[in-house]
């Protein structure tokens, strides 16, 4: 136990502030020798005991000033200093705690884990995002499925089912599977795999016997309409970063710098692009409706 004590003390970093009992870490650092016993029968006498000195569970609350010349609160960052000789203490309940429940923990968990952190998080989230992009067969995908719905519309129509309950079956199973997700994947989908799916709505619509709407409309109606829900809802993750771009001029959005294809083509860009095309039709529209009524 004293050798362990002696490990968590050396592994300290010297630069840190101390806490609010005034132990600096270089002195625990550079006495680990001498300090590791004493602190054993200290650790273990809190553990038995079941109690903490107040000392080492009390923070000090620090203001950190984020800029040169701080004028409101929200200038600075708050930085709460604890006691190292609890930190030791914590590092130390840690590692008999881990093997016990390593093998309960989520594989995707990589907070308060040992070598991973958040880089690994982002590397992850973009290989899986990026791996899942890159393949050929996501279109193939929605065609076939809709191939599979689109033969239950032709059983329908054989048993003399009137067209209004053909329509009915096609907006409730058929477009569900082809336009999934659309408002995410729609601008950036291949041309090949736009035309197979637009084949698929045009078999649904000789079936029905009516116009159907095409993927782009689709897809553009909801895109267009995906924004203004946004901006309507305050607890939306993209609430305040939509906020931010609305043009102090007029009714549009700024559109984001985009360094890459694939960012200008992903959704956000795509769906500020369609929105702001949408308001100035509305806006000519205002207008000449105006014009009409004078």
């Amino acid at each position: 136990m004293a050798d362990q004590v002696k490990r968590e003390l050396k592994r300290l970093q010297q630069g840190k502030a101390t806490g609010p009992d005034n132990v600096c870490p270089r002195v625990l650092r550079a006495c680990a020798d001498q300090l590791s016993r004493v602190l054993q029968r200290l650790f273990n006498l809190s553990l038995c005991l079941e109690k903490v000195p107040v000392l080492w569970k009390t923070s000090c609350l620090v203001l950190v000033p984020k800029k040169g010349r701080p004028s409101v609160l929200n200038d600075y960052r708050p930085v709460a200093l604890t006691s190292h000789v609890m930190k030791a203490l914590e590092r130390l309940v840690l590692s008999h705690l881990r093997p016990l429940v390593s093998s309960s923990l989520d594989t995707l968990q990589f907070a308060y884990q040992p070598n991973v952190g958040v880089k690994d998080a982002i590397i992850y989230m973009l290989q899986r995002a990026y791996s899942h992009l890159d393949k050929a067969g996501n279109g193939h995908l929605l065609y076939k499925k809709g191939q599979s719905r689109l033969y239950f519309l032709r059983r329908l129509r054989s048993f003399n089912v009137c067209s209004k309950m053909l329509h009915m079956f096609y907006h409730s199973v058929v477009v569900s599977a082809i336009f999934y997700a659309v408002v995410c994947w729609g601008s950036g989908i291949r041309a090949v795999d736009s035309n197979r799916l637009n084949k698929l709505i045009r078999r649904a619509s000789s079936v029905i016997g009516s116009g159907l709407d095409p993927l782009e409309v689709v897809a553009e109606r909801t895109m267009v309409s995906k924004p203004e829900a946004i901006m309507d809802n305050v607890s939306h993750p993209l609430y305040d970063m939509l906020v931010e771009m609305k043009s102090t001029f007029s009714n549009r959005l700024i559109h984001p710098w985009c360094d890459r294809e694939r960012y200008r083509r992903s959704f956000l860009p795509s769906a500020i692009r369609l929105y702001n095309a949408s308001t100035l039709r509305l806006g000519r529209g205002n207008i000449d409706s105006d014009l009409f009524l004078d």
